[in-house]
C-alpha cells in the first residue's frame, strides 16, 4: 500500500482515488454506450447474410445487417463480455487499494510506524494484494487478446464509428495504462507465481 517514493500520505491517497475514479469512468462510459445500442433482430435480416464472407460479416455493423428491436438495448449483455469482467475486477482492486491506503498506510505514516516491521497486516491489505495480481494479469491478457487476435478482424467496423472505437480504446487500452500506472507507483511487489495461478484458473 506504500508508494515507490517518499511523499505525503494525502498525495498518495489522492493518486489512488484518482486511478479508481478513472476506471469507474471507463465502466460508466461502456454501460452508457451499451444502453444506447439497440439489439439486432436476427430474424429480420436487411440483406442476404449468407452471401457475405466471414471478413465482410465481421466488419459490417449489425445495424446494416439486421433490423433493430425497438425499445431494447445491449446493456443486459454487458456482463457477457470477458473485457467487462476484467474491468470489474480492476475496479474492485483499485477501490480496495484506496481503502487500504486510507485505513492502513495513512494512519501508520502519521504515527511513525514502519510498515516493514508490521507483524500482521489487516485483511483489507491482504485483499488488495490478492485482487492486484488478478487485475493486472487479466488486464494484460485481455489487452493482448483484443489487439492481437480480435481487432485485426474487425478493424474496419471499429474504425467506422468514432464512438465505438473510443469505447474499445478505453476498455482495452486506457484501463491497462491505469493498471500499469498503479504497478509503477506502488511499492507492492508483483509475484509472477500469482499471475500463473490466475492464468491456470482462466484455463479451467
Amino acid at each position: 500500500v506504500a508508494p515507490q517514493w517518499k511523499t505525503r500520505p494525502q498525495t498518495w491517497l489522492f493518486l489512488r482515488i484518482l486511478l479508481a475514479v478513472g476506471l469507474d469512468g471507463i465502466i460508466i462510459y461502456g454501460l452508457i454506450f451499451a444502453a444506447q445500442q439497440p439489439q439486432p433482430d436476427c430474424s429480420a435480416p436487411l440483406q442476404d447474410v449468407s452471401s457475405l464472407s466471414k471478413e465482410d460479416r465481421a466488419n459490417t455493423p449489425h445495424s446494416k445487417l439486421y433490423a433493430e428491436r425497438p425499445g431494447t438495448s445491449l446493456a443486459p449483455f454487458w456482463f457477457f463480455y470477458l473485457t467487462n469482467w476484467g474491468l470489474i475486477l480492476q475496479a474492485i482492486y483499485l477501490h480496495t487499494a484506496a481503502l487500504a491506503t486510507w485505513f492502513y498506510f495513512v494512519p501508520c505514516y502519521k504515527s511513525g510506524q514502519d510498515l516493514a516491521t508490521s507483524v500482521r497486516q489487516p485483511a483489507i491489505v491482504t485483499t488488495a494484494w490478492l485482487f492486484r495480481t488478478s487485475a493486472l494479469t487479466s488486464s494484460i491478457c485481455i489487452f493482448l487478446c483484443y489487439w492481437v487476435l480480435l481487432f485485426p478482424g474487425i478493424m474496419k467496423r471499429e474504425l467506422e464509428s468514432p464512438v465505438t472505437f473510443i469505447d474499445a480504446l478505453l476498455a482495452h487500452g486506457v484501463n491497462t495504462l491505469i493498471q500499469a500506472a498503479d504497478l509503477l507507483l506502488s511499492y507492492e511487489p508483483f509475484l509472477f507465481a500469482g499471475s500463473f495461478f490466475v492464468l491456470q484458473l482462466c484455463n479451467v
